[in-house]
């Protein structure tokens, strides 16, 4: 149903954005009369792409989305160089100059150059989704006596849109560190997790020791909110988690030492959701590091005006496809990285794969490792 969807979409894109193509050329042919090579090479990519999205169509799945995601690169491409020829072209007739055409070989450059660079950006995003780095931050605090070192995983998709065997691989690379906390930040598993890969998820993480413990907030995959139908229910999912000694954390905390890690229910489920102001009413913030795992930022304000002393969180996948994350700045969202609000420090992860479609062009994947020191 998601990867439907997501192809649903690309269509819409690709429609308007075939529309906007053929208006800006037929502009410039009622303005300044394009070149007869000109409409022939522009023929020809929409002739070429409705065969590319029929393929798609007819493949489906996640390749089909990467494909689709493909051409609507090469079509915002060829848009913006139909767009600065247009007003070259303006510029011309205000000065009243002649306006010298590209030769005619040279217009193959709306066909070749698109559809190259839109296949390099999608072959670099494919390899790199599979790429995981390890970020380190540290932080100091005078509520804390001694260092704590906290392995913040959040958005593995488990069997969805990344190779299976990266997460054993780097489960073993993550045992090589001494960790006192593990804090899983939801979407482990998501709506084409099959159950066994669902287990199979949970055992690979929980044979990561630690001082403390691995602890577990939900995000709003996990449990199947994006799709009528899993191969596994809420239950199954939670029992299966307990099963392999994960606490999870449902508007609920645990004192780890002088941490206080606070776990909240993921906003999509706002209704069952208990208020920051609510959870920290019998919280005592000069006495305990406070930090809270939320598997998206959004609410982060709401946190820090309870006096908390840090946030961890993923969800946003750093956007994953440029230029959303840019897009997303601009708009003052929590993107990836870290942010200062009041006296709370809020981390972003960018997630440990990404989600719809099998491309990253927006930052690494990653897991955090957060040190906390006196």
């Amino acid at each position: 149903m998601g990867n439907i969807f997501l192809i649903l979409v690309g269509i819409v894109v690709l429609v308007l954005l075939i529309g906007l193509v053929a208006y800006l050329a037929f502009l410039l042919k009622r303005l300044f009369i394009v070149e007869k090579q000109t409409r022939k090479v522009l023929f020809l990519f929409v002739i070429l792409s409705i065969l590319v999205i029929a393929s798609a169509l007819w493949v489906r799945g996640l390749y089909a989305v990467a494909v689709l995601y493909t051409v609507c690169i090469a079509f915002f491409i060829d848009l913006l160089r139909l767009v600065i020829r247009f007003f070259k072209r303006i510029a011309y007739k205000v000065t009243n100059t002649s306006f010298t055409s590209s030769p005619p070989h040279k217009l193959i450059r709306f066909l070749v150059f698109p559809i190259c660079f839109s296949l390099a950006i999608t072959w670099y995003g494919y390899t790199n989704i599979n790429k995981v780095v390890a970020t380190e931050y540290t932080v100091h605090s005078s509520k804390v006596s001694q260092a704590y070192n906290i392995l913040f995983i959040s958005d593995i998709h488990y069997g969805s849109v990344q190779k299976k065997d990266v997460l054993t691989r780097k489960v073993e690379e993550m045992k090589k560190h001494k960790i006192d906390m593990v804090i899983l930040g939801g979407d482990i598993v998501d709506e084409n997790t099959s159950k066994e890969d669902m287990h199979e998820a949970f055992s690979h993480l929980a044979s990561i020791s630690s001082t403390y413990g691995t602890f577990y907030v939900h995000g709003n995959h996990d449990r199947g909110m994006m799709q009528m139908s899993t191969d596994f229910t809420e239950k199954e999912l939670e029992q299966t988690i307990k099963d392999n000694g994960i606490r999870i954390l449902n508007d609920a905390y645990e004192k780890c030492g002088d941490v206080l890690l606070v776990g909240r229910e993921d906003r999509s489920r706002m209704e069952k959701r208990t208020s920051a102001e609510e959870l920290f009413s019998d919280i005592d913030e000069n006495k305990n590091f406070i930090l809270v795992a939320d598997h998206q930022p959004s609410d982060a304000d709401e946190v820090a005006h309870q006096k908390a002393d840090m946030q961890l969180s993923g969800h946003t996948h750093a956007m994953q496809v440029a230029p959303a994350g840019f897009i997303a700045r601009l708009l003052g969202a929590y993107v990836y990285g870290e942010y200062h609000i009041d006296d709370m420090q809020l981390y972003v992860s960018s997630g440990f794969a990404g989600w719809g479609f099998p491309v990253r062009t927006e930052k690494n994947s990653e897991y955090v490792l957060m040190h906390i020191e006196p």
